[in-house]
């Protein structure tokens, strides 16, 4: 065996092994990045219940605010009242 041909087996060797070796941090990387991009999915996914919704009327947002008035107490005052875009 020439060694050119033993350098180019060498080479092929350690990039196996490099590639062998990067390929469960760099799957782990894409596993955590997928969590964190569909992380709204997910947590519909684990907790239906957390977004249990009953079919029903639509209340004003002052109903909202006067049933957060006794829980919050006079020290606050409501500026705003956010509603889900979903």
């Amino acid at each position: 065996m020439s060694a050119l041909a033993r350098l180019r087996k060498f080479w092929l060797d350690v990039h196996l092994w490099l590639g062998v070796g990067l390929f469960i941090p760099v799957v782990l990387l894409g596993l955590s990045g997928a969590v964190l991009v569909f992380h709204d999915e997910l947590e519909r996914a684990l907790h239906p219940q957390r977004y249990a919704v009953t079919a029903g009327h639509e209340l004003p947002p002052s109903a909202f605010i006067l049933a957060a008035k006794p829980a919050l107490g006079d020290s606050f005052q409501i500026s705003a009242v956010q509603f889900p875009l979903h």
